[in-house]
């Protein structure tokens, strides 16, 4: 889900819910799922942990701004606070008290994700021309990297999602929106790959309107408007279009190395549809259609995780949860969701 301004004023048509007591021990050792957890009314979040061994339910670990998505990476928990906060924290799994390291990303800078590159941490600010390195230890802004050439006529290229290419390289997902005319999507979004250690763009491709990007095996999976293409990365190649559904719109997806995925078609009716991958027979199967809105789809070894929250048009007839997938047999592992204090937002393995 990518945040511009009108979300700020989004947030406050919604009364205020109450915000989540904090847990004072638990085991966060475990292989697990980390869920970060927001109100149907986008104004207090928090952070749930989904211990994928026993199937312990750990609620708010800790309070999160709203609007914040939740990212592991350099082995610490990442809460990324967006717009109108620009502030990651991370915390070592199991020390909630207070977070290892903390740093702004700049006022209006509204990051959006983040990953190890050439040392630093690499973040994709959506409000800024510019990718910011920070140093992983203390947050201090090391260098940044100007992705303006890329965007459309405003100079923004809008970036969103990214996926690690070996140590020292990123894939960067440019939605190029256009600012000016209403925030429609430039016809064309942008995959860039960027040197941490040069410091400079040193591949790009046009793809689909408003893209985003995920790890498809050592290829990349580019999720657009138009729907699912397939990019080599070892040099970037052209996308090659692999599906897009005969109604609806592709709004998210997510493969694992083995290329198993899932991807989420939200319907004109704002129902959403949760389609599988089968990388053996290349097929895409629909699952299920739900009122649900599905805000964020994870695939890790087979195994699948969808964030459900209630539905805007259909409050009343959808309710909220993590639906498990067995995504190889596209079929949901249980009829019951684990139900998070607050409702899901976005998800991370750990």
């Amino acid at each position: 889900m990518k945040s511009s301004p009108a979300l700020l004023l989004l947030l406050g048509l919604f009364a205020c819910d109450e915000g989540p007591d904090l847990p004072e021990d638990g085991d966060f050792t475990a292989p697990a799922l980390v869920i970060g957890t927001l109100t149907d009314g986008y104004d207090v979040g928090s952070l749930s942990w989904l211990d994928l061994t026993d199937g312990t339910l750990t609620d708010d670990v800790i309070s999160a701004a709203p609007d914040s998505t939740v990212h592991v990476e350099n082995g610490l928990v990442w809460v990324m606070e967006r717009l109108g906060y620009d502030v990651l924290r991370g915390y070592e799994a199991g020390t909630w008290g207070a977070p290892v390291v903390e740093f702004s990303t700049g006022t209006a800078s509204n990051p959006h994700d983040v990953k190890l590159c050439g040392g630093l941490l690499a973040v994709t600010r959506y409000e800024l021309p510019t990718m910011g390195l920070y140093d992983p230890t203390t947050g201090e802004l090391q260098a940044e990297i100007d992705l303006s050439p890329l965007a459309d006529d405003d100079g923004i290229p809008e970036m969103s999602g990214m996926v690690s290419l070996g140590p020292d390289r990123v894939a960067v997902s440019l939605q190029r929106m256009r600012r000016n005319d209403g925030w429609v999507p430039a016809e064309a979004g942008v995959v860039a790959v960027v040197d941490c250690q040069a410091l400079e763009v040193v591949e790009s491709v046009q793809v689909g309107p408003n893209p985003g990007i995920a790890a498809w095996g050592a290829d990349l999976a580019v999720i657009s408007d138009e729907g699912v293409a397939r990019l080599a990365t070892d040099p970037l190649g052209e996308p090659e279009a692999v599906w897009s559904p005969v109604v609806g719109q592709v709004t998210g997806g997510s493969f694992d190395a083995d290329g198993f995925g899932l991807l989420v078609v939200e319907l004109p009716s704002s129902e959403h549809e949760l389609w599988c991958h089968d990388p053996g027979t290349n097929a895409f199967d629909r699952l299920d259609v739900f009122p649900n809105y599905l805000s964020s789809v994870l695939v890790t070894r087979g195994e699948g995780f969808v964030a459900a929250r209630r539905s805007w048009t259909d409050p009343e007839g959808s309710g909220t949860g993590v639906i498990e997938v067995d995504v190889p047999a596209c079929a949901p592992r249980s009829q019951t969701w684990v139900q998070t204090h607050l409702p899901p937002f976005s998800l991370a393995r750990f």
